[in-house]
């Protein structure tokens, strides 16, 4: 059975023009109109995706074509199921296991998680050096606006030296699995705008073609 696209008339299947209005008709058994707005539908549509009308020519055995794949759709599709997923306590041990893996990549589970550890870790350690004045060291330097002081504690400081290793291969391989050279990393040195263009590379999703 067809559907007329312009008068909704139902016609049989081996009509090539609507006897009502005369309007062509699709040649394909395969597909009908809907009766109400006249919208193409396939076999396995059972109502109409825009008015919802219910397809008279519905089939329910009729599987769903598959589309070809586009190179975009082939990016973004299902396929990071393929890569491993790591809770927040495993990608913040990763960080140390692969501590000298500066040619692998990490997805933004495994970078992300360890900087938000690195942050609480940091507000921790910040507490306990206010309990421990004679352990907090000041440091001078120079800037475009005057002399800036710095005071870091030493548990601080012990745990920064700690993971700097850690966290520049960490981001190096971010850097990696989104599908750029690890040379991007000098933009960081670009005044006001490099920091923030680093930062949206490593918030950028995995590059699958790249993996």
């Amino acid at each position: 059975m067809k559907i007329c696209p312009k008068c909704g008339r139902e016609l049989e299947d081996n009509e090539l023009y609507c006897i009502y209005c005369g309007t062509q008709l699709e040649n394909d058994n395969q597909k009908s109109f809907c009766s109400n707005c006249g919208r193409t539908l396939k076999p396995y549509e059972r109502y109409c995706p825009i008015c919802g009308t219910e397809n008279k020519c519905f089939d329910p055995n009729a599987k769903e074509e598959e589309k070809p794949t586009t190179q975009k759709e082939y990016i973004y599709r299902d396929i990071d199921a393929d890569i491993p997923r790591y809770g927040a306590f495993e990608c913040y041990k990763r960080l140390f296991t692969r501590a000298f893996d500066f040619k692998d990549r990490s997805t933004r589970a495994e970078y992300w998680w360890p900087v938000l550890f690195n942050i609480v870790i940091g507000i921790v350690l910040d507490i306990i050096n206010s309990f421990f004045p004679s352990l907090i060291f000041t440091f001078e330097y120079e800037t475009i606006i005057g002399t800036r002081y710095l005071n870091v504690g030493l548990f601080s400081l012990i745990y920064s030296v700690i993971i700097f290793i850690p966290n520049l291969s960490c981001i190096i391989r971010r850097i990696r699995d989104t599908g750029r050279s690890p040379l991007y990393l000098f933009m960081y040195f670009i005044p006001i705008v490099g920091p923030i263009i680093v930062l949206v590379f490593l918030a950028q999703r995995t590059d699958y073609c790249w993996r």
